[in-house]
């Protein structure tokens, strides 16, 4: 019998205990609901009203005490006295002091006083008691939003703040002898009385008032539906409490009903009071429970204790069936499902019941054992998944600094055939120059030097892996290559049984591609793919930028040897120039039949040439700049001063001789071309002069006489018809 009940399903089983327990503790509570509800709502009524009547008095009270604490002090004429000589010079220190004796007097005549300030119409403290740690005010925004305008208004008072501790904020306009806004005075009180028992507070104003009848819970709320209260926090949603809060500001009812409490978000009764020197309203309310007069409460809880002494009783009777049938088979399973979490084997007992519980922990074992399984094949996926990341990362790094474009190709087959098991054959493709086909550049193993050998090229766009993913820029699989007609068999790579192949691409288009082979069906996952691909762009950028150097490297040499052949022709065009205004126009010895026997070889060996002649060195050094020689220099020094040292100073002033010829070398040529181009502007500047063709011609040709030592001109007009002469002029 007991085994069929504990074989019920589980669901029957806490449907019955539940409708056990909630008959009982619902009727408990519908009784006792209805006698409160008949015995004491109207006393819960009249003492919120009154009560509310007489804390919205003390708070009106406590406001107009602190208006008038703050109205009196800038009627004091020692004040107005100071506070004019502050306000015409806010550095004035005498002033400051002044004004903050006079304030301190005022907090020391009044305990409940935290602080005060004046503060100018920008929010700057002009003095504080005590010294204020912040050059401005936090809370000038809102007493400005307040007292900002022109009219002004009576008096600001700001948030109950209790935290860090318990602080209230009031503000009063202070007006000049022109009754025009000079300054605020801002008073910081402390509203829970601690500083002052025997005078009111606010807190003493919004303290619960505890009764035998129940208890009356007090608090204030702004036009904003900011809540304040000493005693407790906003229970539920801040934001559907304070757009409560504002409904309540705006309704405002002195007599009792009932409403959602914007503080604890229950149905309350109570009145909403205003507080018109504060800005705010006063609510004063009770929850339906937790009043009542004195026969009817005794008579209530009496009945109360009968009925929770029923329900104890009926719920510990629930609570071991409940133990017997449902928390121990349901501990055995935590416990079995905290083994199975450490990854501990777990066995279940053959004297399990059948219900939902024992099926459960019969699937839990089951669960387990393909759990432990599939943990330890993903930790083998995930071992070579990071295997693999990391081989290509490491490819990346080793690849990127090679620049040598057929160097870098066998590294990185290599490496990839190295780095990756499951692969059986690497090769990569380039596209020729006509971009028709893709030709081999290198290959792994035997095999790849044979297919190098013959010249391996298929044709972009062909039936074949390399022909489809170069015409297409995409990769392209093949997973079965006995199945996949896009696999082009080849006799030299028998074993292929899948194979990738991963476009080389940039941003003017396919370069080539990647071939990667495997022995194994189906051995390229989706992330592989992804893996392979970014290997691939990788490689392709390491390829483009091997090109660019090399290219770079040629154009380099290119532009060096021009340098040296327009530097070498520059100079000797130099030197005959020289040679020719040296000797008058006249042919001149060549320059080679003046040199000595070592100038001749430091020229012809690019290097020092030496010659000793008893106690003295001759050495020669060539003069060489961009790797042109230009000449050599020829000293003669004691034996004893010639060494190494001798050799790098000559070698160091050749090295400066070139490039100070050089400079003046060029130097003297824009200066040529400079008067050359002072001569022609003259010269045009004279022939613009001229209004007829005859006297530009007659300008033409003796302005150029001159300028060119000629002692005859003449200039020849050609007809485009016959090509003859048709005037002339000299």
């Amino acid at each position: 019998m007991w085994r069929r009940i504990t074989s019920l399903p589980i669901r029957v089983k806490l449907i019955l205990v539940l409708l056990a327990a909630v008959l009982m503790i619902v009727g408990t509570a519908l009784y006792a609901a209805a006698e409160y509800r008949d015995a004491v709502q109207p006393v819960s009524n009249s003492l919120a009203e009154a009560l509310g009547q007489q804390r919205a008095q003390l708070l009106n009270a406590i406001g107009a005490i602190q208006r008038n604490t703050l109205r009196a002090i800038p009627l004091d004429d020692e004040f107005s006295a100071a506070f004019g000589a502050l306000r015409a010079s806010p550095e004035d220190a005498t002033a400051r002091e002044q004004v903050e004796d006079i304030l301190r007097e005022n907090l020391n005549a009044h305990p409940h006083i935290r602080n005060l300030r004046v503060l100018d119409l920008s929010g700057h403290i002009l003095a504080a008691v005590p010294a204020a740690l912040a050059p401005d005010d936090p809370d000038f925004a809102n007493i400005d939003l307040w007292l900002g305008d022109d009219e002004g208004t009576d008096m600001y008072s700001g948030t109950l703040s209790t935290i860090p501790e318990p602080t209230m904020t009031f503000a009063i306009t202070v007006r000049d002898e022109s009754n025009q806004k000079a300054a605020y005075l801002v008073m910081r009180i402390d509203p829970s009385g601690s500083a002052d028992p025997d005078s009111p507070s606010v807190y003493s104003a919004l303290r619960m008032q505890i009764l035998s009848s129940g208890t009356i819970a007090f608090y204030m709320m702004r036009s904003d539906g900011v809540i304040e209260a000493p005693f407790s926090q906003v229970i539920g949603s801040p934001a559907d409490a304070q757009e409560r809060a504002r409904m309540m500001y705006d309704s405002r009812f002195t007599e009792a009903r009932q409403y959602i409490s914007p503080l604890i978000s229950r149905p309350v009764q109570g009145v909403i009071i205003p507080v018109p020197i504060l800005h705010r309203v006063l609510a004063a309310e009770s929850q339906l429970i937790d009043l009542g007069g004195r026969s009817e409460t005794g008579r209530v809880l009496l009945t109360l204790a009968f009925l929770t002494l029923g329900s104890i009783i009926g719920l510990f009777l629930l609570g071991l069936l409940l133990d017997l049938i449902v928390v121990a088979p349901v501990k055995r399973l935590r416990e079995m499902t905290e083994r199975a979490v450490r990854g501990q084997r777990i066995q279940v007992s053959p004297t399990l019941p059948d219900d939902e519980i024992g099926s459960v922990m019969r699937s839990l074992e089951s669960i387990t054992a393909l759990a432990r399984q599939d943990i330890t094949d993903l930790e083998a996926r995930v071992a070579a998944r990071t295997r693999d990341i990391e081989a290509a990362r490491d490819l990346g790094q080793i690849i990127s600094n090679i620049r040598d474009l057929d160097v870098l190709l066998k590294r990185v087959v290599s490496l990839i055939l190295e780095r990756f098991p499951n692969l059986y054959h690497v090769q990569i493709f380039l596209l020729d120059q006509t971009r028709q086909f893709a030709v081999l550049r290198v290959s792994t193993g035997e095999v790849g030097e044979k297919l190098l050998a013959r010249g391996h090229r298929l044709a972009v766009g062909s039936l074949s892996v390399i022909g489809k993913t170069t015409a297409e820029n995409q990769p392209v699989i093949a997973r079965d290559t006995s199945r996949d007609p896009v696999h082009r068999a080849n006799e030299l790579l028998p074993e292929t049984r899948a194979e990738l192949a991963l476009p080389l691409s940039t941003t003017e288009g396919v370069i080539g591609a990647l071939d990667l082979q495997s022995k194994s069906v189906d051995a390229f996952t989706d992330s592989d793919i992804a893996l392979f691909e970014s290997v691939a762009d990788q490689l392709t950028t390491s390829i483009v930028n091997a090109q660019l150097f090399q290219q770079s490297q040629e154009r380099l040499k290119e532009i060096e040897a021009l340098n040296r052949r327009l530097l070498g022709e520059a100079w000797r065009g130099y030197t005959n120039a020289r040679r020719q205004s040296i000797t008058g126009g006249k042919k001149a010895m060549p320059p080679t039949d003046v040199w000595s026997d070592i100038q001749r070889r430091a020229v012809q060996t690019r290097n020092i040439a030496e010659q000793f002649e008893g106690d003295q060195v001759n050495f020669a050094v060539p003069v060489m700049l961009r790797d042109q020689v230009f000449g050599a220099v020829e000293w003669t020094v004691s034996k004893n001063s010639y060494n190494e040292n001798t050799r790098l100073l000559a070698w160091e002033l050749a090295a400066r001789l070139a490039v100070t010829a050089d400079n003046a070398r060029l130097l003297e040529q824009s200066q040529r071309f400079a008067n050359r181009e002072r001569m022609v502007s003259s010269i045009t500047d004279k022939m613009v002069q001229q209004a007829d063709v005859e006297g530009v011609l007659q300008t033409a040709i003796r302005e150029l006489g001159l300028a060119l030592g000629a002692p005859q001109a003449s200039i020849r007009l050609v007809t485009t018809q016959n090509s003859s002469p048709e005037s002339q002029g000299e």
